[in-house]
Parts: structure tokens; C-alpha cells; sequence
């Protein structure tokens, strides 16, 4: 059977069968290939131009992205899964990725010379490498991240090797490998270190003591620091020809200097009330704990739904799982230099001295090279921030939150979507916070006031706050209050906390033209919807709007309900009306009783088409009834009622 091959670690190769594929000639086509082999997942047609030609208005990349999937099909359409929407690989057929082998084999713990030897060979350059598209910095960001990664992985390969080839006596090519693995780190000290070992054993004591020299010259230059006691220790016994006593070291692979510090865990507190997360809980803490390939997890849903709050509860079960230590650090508002010289620290290191953020963080890969941490990165909005955060040494895990789903995607993290609590544990953390008494008395309303918010886990949490700060407050009253959805999200703070706030940093993050899809959105008060009325009200192309919403998916701020239908968390609904604002309400209400009015016509006898839009047919017959839109009011009866 014929076998796709497709090499990403170097220059690209793409053979079928032994033969490249002139259908590739393109570099934008090859680039679509390999991004859409190296995810495996299938990506939006609108992610995928914006990916590769961000540099150009929508339409133009939209046609590119065609001519290129029409030159791709010739020769590769079994490998495509091609949908209106979306785009795939088809992992079903044949195929060979060099870097799924790379990855897979470098994650097991225990390997052979020739298996390790087998690995790092795949590894023939830097991912991509001299792959550049004009255009397209979006997808070279990509291409930066994966090389960071895939270099650290070959680097703990060589290391590895190294090691075994030291204890198995093949000094030769203990120090060949050696070699290679400094110059992908040239100022890696264990590696140098180990290194000067191998040629004094080897006798190439002046070549072991130009290794020291050449060591202390590098991490002066690149990182203003002098080489550890250990190195220097080394140095002193080869320059002093004692070596009978290196001996016994063969076997070891140096670390960094010996702890002084006790373990980190910089965790926050965990939540007093923590509620119905248990089986996403148990999924996390198992990824995490098994070594999967997949070293970065990533939380992700809208704001407001827990996602800190599980992380939170992750970390601190995982304590001693990571004897090494829980790093933590708001990927939103702290400066990657400012967290890795504040991780260094906790370690007994000082990186104040070092200039750039790629050398410190180069710096605190080594140190983390051999040791048990779970790092996790909060509210992360962006991959250049966190990119110099991410550790490489085999034992080391990634925790992220997020709201977005392609940036979690594009930083190779397996997706945990997070929702809001179902109604059973909605009312189960009200009822924690405020107390079974103040519940028991008033149930009808306590469970009206979690309907209304829909179980969104900080809404119930202020809400309840609230109402424990103010006990002779009746339940009733603030349930009636909040069925008012132009004063709800008014009433949904306390302190620093605020539901309303929450979400206006999602809605600063969209364009001006998803702005305006969302806010149209509102006006469906979180019923669900089909995307051909969000076209109508819109007066958009049913097709540009699909994508619209698709990425509004991927924000968390839109949910898919089915294959067809769409629906908007209530509280995110009324957020968005705020942000249609007054003036325009009139004008998209009339579209939207215009829209519902015809459906109901052309719809008249057929009731599993009315059946799911019952909701929106009542709430346009109203809205046309509140702007005084009398002949359609008559309208709607006619159509309803025969």
C-alpha cells in the first residue's frame, strides 16, 4: 500500500511512494500539508487563510486558500477531509510523520542506545527549517514554536544518549553525540561538563581542559555568569591529571547546583466551595500524571466558568506527583522575563544579569532539564508570551487556561473545554456559600435565582456572597430582580469581582466585525438559533457568518448545539445587548421579527421545523409588538394560527 511520508524536522520533504509530489510546488500548498498532518484536527477555512495570508484582506486569502487545496487535491485528495467549513487531515490512510516517531519514542522513559540513536537522527535540523512565506507571520509564530519544542526534545534525546553511551563505555561517540547536543544549547553546562569527562577519559586531557575554557567563555558571554563549583571542580582534577578519580563519575549525568531551597508551590488557595468538576478533575490529573505526549493541558471556556478554580485544585493534588515543585504565574498580566527570573530564584538561581528573555529562558530549561515540575500558566491570551515559559525536560508538565481554543491548539495542547455547572451543582454551590437554612427557607427562589444565571459558576458565587453579606435580604426578591435582563449583570459584583468585567476581556479581543456579530447575538436572550437567521439579521453572507460564528466557538463565546444550531450563555446575551446599544436595537429587532415572520409562513404546517424555534417565534411577535410593528404582529397570528 502506498505510504504518504511527510519529514518537518529540517527542510520539509513530502513523498508519496518514494516520489515528491509536483502538486506541492507551491510553498503556501506545502505549508497547508504539513499544518494540517502536524494537527491532525480539522481547522476552519477562515483560520486557515488567516493562518497562512494574515497579511491580506479576507476575500483574497479566501481564494488563495482555494487555489491551493485545488493543487493539493490532484495528487492528494485521500489525505484531505474537505467539508464546507472546515478542512482536515485524513489520518485514516497511510501516512508517516517524522515528527509523531520523533516524539513518541523520545517520551518513553526507558530506551536503548539504538533506539535513542534511531530518534535523534530524525532530528536533521530545526523544524521547518529555511521554511519561510511571505505574508504569513501568524504561521511563522507557529513554526517558532514548534522548533523551540522539538529542539528541546532533541536535546534531552542527545543527552540521553550520551549518558548510556558514557555508562556503556563508548566514549567515541559519547563525545560525538555530545557535540551535536552543544550545538543546539552551545551554553548547556551539563553537557559541557560532561563533555570535558569523556575526553579526559579518553585521554585528550588539553582537549578536556579547552572545553573548560571554551564552557566558562560562553556562559560569560551569553549569560554574565561563572561556571558552577561542580564544573570547575572537574577542571581542577583533570588539570591536576587525577584521573583515576574521575572514574567513578562515568555514569553520571551532572546536575545543577544541589538544592538549598525547599520546593515551590506557588499555587493559590484552593476554592472553599469547589463543586462539580470531579470527572474533568480525575481526565486532567490522569494526562498529567501518565507521561501522555502531550505535555501541555489546556482549560479552556468563557469567562467566568472556573477555569483558574480547577487549575487551582489540579495543582494542589498534583503536589506530590511534581517533587520538583508547582510553578504559577498569570500569563495575562506578567512579563515572561519577570516570571522566569522570579522561577529562577526559587531554585537558587540569579538571572538578574542576563539580558533577553531567549537566554533566560534557555537558561531555565537547563535548570528544569532533570527535574519533576508542574508549571501553570494562567488567563494565557497570547503563544509569543508563554512560548519562552515552556519548559522541555522530559518530567516537566504544562497546566494553561484559556478561553481560546486555536490559540491552545496552536501551542500543542490537549483541549479540556470547560462548561457551566449543570443545575443539580449549580445549586449545589449556592447552597454551600449561603447555607442550608437560608436555602430551606426560600427553595423556590433560591432555585429561580440559579436559573438565572444560568449555573455560571462566578455569577452564583457573587450572587450568593451577596446575599451571606445580607441576611435579612429575601431570596424572592433578588430572584425577581434578576429576571430583569437589562439590570442583571448590574447586580452580579462584589469587591474586585465582576461578572460583567469578566467578559469585556473577551470582548476587547474580537474585531470590529465580530463585535458586531456578537452583539446581534444578544438578541436572542440565549435561546438557540440557527445560523441562516444571524445572516438575515446581519445582512450577511450566510457563509461569512458561519465563520464568524465558528471563531466566536473558539473564543468560548458561542456554543454548538448539534450540527445546525447555535446558542449564547444567557448572561454572555445580556452583555452583548448592552453592546448593541440603544440606538440600534429598533433597526435589528425589525429585521429579526422580519426574519422569524417569514419562516413562520413558509413554515406553516411543517412543526419539526417550528418545534425548535417556538422560543424565537414568541420573542419576535413580541419585539415586533414592543416597536409598534402592528402589521407584522397581525402577520405572525395569521401564520401561526392557521
Amino acid at each position: 500500500m502506498k505510504t504518504l511520508h511527510i519529514s518537518l524536522l529540517g527542510k520539509p520533504l513530502v513523498q508519496h511512494s518514494g516520489h515528491t509530489l509536483p502538486g506541492l510546488v507551491s510553498r503556501k500548498s506545502q505549508a497547508l500539508l504539513c499544518y494540517l498532518a502536524f494537527t491532525g484536527q480539522p481547522h476552519s477555512r477562515q483560520a486557515l487563510a488567516g493562518l497562512l495570508w494574515s497579511e491580506m484582506d479576507e476575500e483574497k486569502a479566501r481564494r488563495n486558500l482555494r487555489v491551493a487545496l485545488t493543487r493539493m487535491k490532484d495528487e492528494l485528495a485521500e489525505y484531505l477531509v474537505i467539508q464546507r467549513r472546515t478542512l482536515a487531515f485524513n489520518r485514516e490512510r497511510p501516512y508517516w510523520l517524522d515528527v509523531i516517531e520523533f516524539e513518541t519514542t523520545l517520551k518513553q522513559k526507558v530506551l536503548s542506545i539504538d533506539e535513542l540513536k534511531q530518534a535523534t537522527d530524525l532530528y536533521r535540523g530545526p523544524f521547518l527549517d529555511d521554511f519561510i512565506l511571505r505574508d504569513a507571520p501568524l504561521f511563522e509564530e507557529w513554526v517558532r514554536l514548534q522548533q523551540e519544542h522539538y529542539r528541546q526534545l532533541a536535546m534531552d534525546g542527545l543527552y540521553r544518549l550520551s549518558a548510556l553511551q558514557t555508562e556503556m563505555h563508548q566514549f567515541a561517540e559519547g563525545i560525538e553525540t555530545l557535540n551535536r547536543l552543544l550545538k543546539l544549547e552551545p551554553w548547556m553546562e551539563e553537557a559541557h561538563r560532561q563533555l570535558m569527562l569523556l575526553l579526559a577519559i579518553s585521554g585528550q586531557r588539553s582537549a578536556a581542559l579547552a572545553q573548560y575554557e571554551t564552557c566558562a567563555a560562553l556562559l560569560d558571554e551569553e549569560l554574565g555568569v561563572e561556571p558552577a563549583s561542580e564544573t570547575t571542580a572537574l577542571y581542577q582534577k583533570i588539570r591536576a591529571e587525577e584521573i583515576d578519580d574521575l572514574r567513578p563519575h562515568l555514569a553520571i549525568v551532572s546536575s545543577p547546583p544541589p538544592k538549598t531551597l525547599p520546593p515551590p508551590f506557588q499555587v493559590p488557595a484552593t476554592a472553599p466551595h469547589f463543586v462539580g468538576r470531579a470527572k474533568q478533575q480525575q481526565a486532567i490529573v490522569a494526562s498529567l500524571q501518565a507521561g501522555a505526549v502531550t505535555a501541555v493541558q489546556a482549560i479552556v471556556g468563557m469567562g467566568g466558568v472556573g477555569k483558574s478554580t480547577l487549575a487551582a485544585q489540579i495543582a494542589a493534588q498534583l503536589q506530590g506527583h511534581f517533587p520538583d515543585g508547582v510553578l504559577w504565574a498569570n500569563a495575562a498580566t506578567s512579563e515572561p522575563m519577570s516570571v522566569l527570573e522570579s522561577w529562577a530564584q526559587l531554585y537558587g538561581y540569579d538571572f538578574s544579569a542576563v539580558g533577553d528573555v531567549e537566554s533566560m529562558a534557555a537558561a531555565f530549561r537547563s535548570a528544569l532539564a532533570d527535574k519533576h515540575v508542574l508549571l501553570v500558566l494562567d488567563d494565557v491570551t497570547t503563544a509569543a508570551r508563554i512560548r519562552p515559559l515552556l519548559p522541555s525536560g522530559p518530567h516537566c508538565r504544562v497546566l494553561l487556561t484559556m478561553r481560546d481554543q486555536d490559540l491552545a491548539r496552536a501551542v500543542n495542547a490537549q483541549v479540556w473545554p470547560l462548561q457551566e455547572l449543570s443545575k443539580e451543582n449549580g445549586r449545589l454551590l449556592f447552597r454551600n456559600i449561603l447555607g442550608e437554612a437560608r436555602v430551606a427557607a426560600e427553595p423556590e427562589a433560591a432555585d429561580a435565582i440559579c436559573d438565572e444565571l444560568a449555573n455560571l459558576p462566578l455569577a452564583v458565587e457573587i450572587t450568593a456572597q451577596r446575599l451571606k453579606s445580607r441576611p435579612r435580604r429575601k431570596l424572592a426578591d433578588l430572584a425577581q430582580r434578576l429576571h430583569d435582563e437589562k439590570e442583571r449583570l448590574s447586580l452580579l459584583t462584589i469587591s474586585d469581582r465582576e461578572v460583567r468585567a469578566s467578559f469585556a476581556l473577551s470582548w476587547e479581543t474580537l474585531d470590529s466585525d465580530l463585535k458586531r456579530v456578537f452583539a446581534l447575538l444578544g438578541l436572542f436572550a440565549g435561546r438557540s438559533f440557527a445560523a441562516e437567521a444571524v445572516a438575515h439579521i446581519a445582512e450577511m453572507d450566510s457563509y461569512l457568518l458561519e465563520d464568524r460564528l465558528y471563531a466566536l466557538v473558539a473564543l468560548s463565546l458561542l456554543r454548538e448545539e448539534g450540527q445546525t444550531r447555535y446558542q449564547l450563555h444567557p448572561l454572555l446575551a445580556d452583555f452583548a445587548r448592552e453592546q448593541l446599544g440603544e440606538e440600534k436595537v429598533g433597526v435589528v429587532n425589525g429585521r429579526f421579527a422580519h426574519y422569524y415572520l417569514r419562516f413562520a409562513q413558509q413554515n406553516q404546517t411543517d412543526y419539526d421545523a417550528l418545534r425548535p424555534e417556538w422560543d424565537n417565534l414568541m420573542a419576535a411577535m413580541e419585539a415586533a409588538h414592543t416597536h409598534q410593528l402592528h402589521q407584522t404582529v397581525i402577520q405572525f397570528a395569521d401564520a401561526l394560527n392557521e
